[in-house]
């Protein structure tokens, strides 16, 4: 235990709870003939006037004649009733064998003195309850006291071993224990409590006062000056006409290469979904050597699907591109650079499809609700099926399946154009 006060009074409890404990090891009748026989202060056989060995008849004549002599009617004596009750009481015990047996003990014995645990059950018995908060709040100021002596004696044992272990240097003469402060009645509960009773009634009095004074009313805050208000601009915003820009016809009735739009952060980049790309197979000029050689160093050896992704950047196949990287690492790229591997031998070079007229198709001016819808379509129909460009048409309100499909290709041309300058400011 850590509180002496605490400490004291489990100890007090113990001790209340010990003397319960061996009051339950006597009877009540056992306790009565204790306090009988010290208020009588007399051998029951005198007072009653025959022999420690009359028999129960003779006990009772002897009872019905001090009966008679004793009874308050017929006594005037001031303590005629404390007399009778007396009588009434010696009676019992000596008409009870077990009570009798029990009193001839105590004639040879005595009555139990301090040294018996029965001697202060009947002490405790007898005491009202003012007396018994006196004596346990007593017992537990002793039992502080010898608690912090106790605590003392310990830490200054404690202190002294430990400085002998641990101090080689030369004796200085100072007493390891003289900082450990020792016990004062001060320390008590009792006077503890009543040197902070002040501070305490100050402290509950300011907490009454506080609790019903009512709060000081809070300081206005000064109103901030207004801002004066900015001036509205009032002139008409023209919106964007996204149909300002004219984009190139495709070829008529062909299919348009799609392209993920660009992976440089800063490039602008349409809602679109890829489709199938149309691979170039023609002979490679000086522009897509030097694009090749950029995006080598762009995608780094080791890279998964490395050439894969250089062959969709250049809009070439895959094999192609690999075969062109190994001539160009050996210098013929740059001394050829009309090298094509793709054309046959024996075959002539296919013919590329006849271009479109310029009038082909409709100058592609697309305002913004048109171009919002087309990217809402193409979000919308993901899935490469054959009337896919149709139901996108048909939700791009005044534009054909052409005209939407040469916008997209524009501005797929548009993101490449805008990687590909990225990249070469970076190399």
């Amino acid at each position: 235990f850590h509180d002496p006060t605490a400490a004291g009074m489990l100890l007090s409890a113990a001790l209340v709870a010990l003397l319960l404990s061996h009051a339950a090891a006597w009877t009540t009748e056992e306790l009565a003939l204790y306090d009988l026989v010290e208020e009588v202060g007399m051998n029951f056989y005198e007072f009653m006037e025959i022999s420690e060995t009359a028999t129960d008849s003779e006990i009772r004549r002897a009872y019905r004649t001090k009966s008679v002599q004793l009874h308050p009617d017929k006594n005037d004596a001031p303590n005629a009733d404390i007399l009778f009750r007396n009588l009434v009481g010696i009676s019992e015990v000596l008409r009870d064998p077990s009570l009798r047996a029990l009193y001839h003990n105590i004639l040879r014995n005595g009555l139990p003195t301090w040294k018996d645990g029965v001697y202060y059950v009947r002490v405790s018995q007898k005491l009202t309850g003012t007396q018994t908060f006196v004596l346990l709040f007593s017992l537990a100021c002793i039992f502080q006291y010898l608690y912090m002596w106790a605590a003392y004696a310990e830490q200054r044992y404690y202190n002294v071993a430990r400085s002998k272990k641990k101090d080689k240097k030369p004796d200085t003469g100072a007493d390891p224990a003289s900082s450990i402060p020792k016990p004062s009645l001060l320390s008590l509960f009792p006077i503890a409590f009543v040197r902070a009773l002040p501070a305490l009634l100050l402290a509950l009095a300011a907490a009454a006062r506080a609790a019903i004074t009512p709060p000081p009313p809070a300081p206005e805050q000064p109103l901030r000056p207004s801002r004066p208000a900015e001036p509205v601009d009032t002139t008409p915003k023209t919106p964007f006409d996204y149909g300002s820009i004219s984009l190139p016809a495709g070829p008529a009735g062909a299919d348009v290469a799609l392209d993920e739009a660009s992976d440089a952060p800063d490039a602008p980049a349409p809602v679109i979904e890829e489709i199938p790309r149309q691979i170039e197979t023609g002979p490679w000029d000086a522009a897509e050597y030097s694009r090749l050689a950029q995006l080598v160093k762009r995608y780094p050896g080791g890279l998964p699907e490395r050439w894969k992704r250089i062959a969709e950047e250049m809009n070439r196949g895959e094999k192609d591109v690999v075969r062109q990287a190994q001539l160009l690492k050996q210098g013929i790229g740059q001394q050829k650079p009309r090298v094509s591997i793709q054309q046959p031998t024996s075959a002539p070079a296919p013919t590329p499809a006849p271009a479109a007229a310029p009038d082909a198709i409709a100058v592609n001016r697309f305002t913004r609700e048109q171009q919002i819808a087309l990217e809402s379509a193409l979000r919308k129909h993901k899935n490469p099926t054959s009337d896919r460009w149709d139901l996108i048409a048909a939700e791009v309100p005044g534009k054909t399946k052409q005209e939407c499909i040469a916008r997209v290709r524009d501005l797929v041309n548009r993101s490449r154009a805008s990687t590909a300058a990225s990249a070469q400011d970076q190399s």
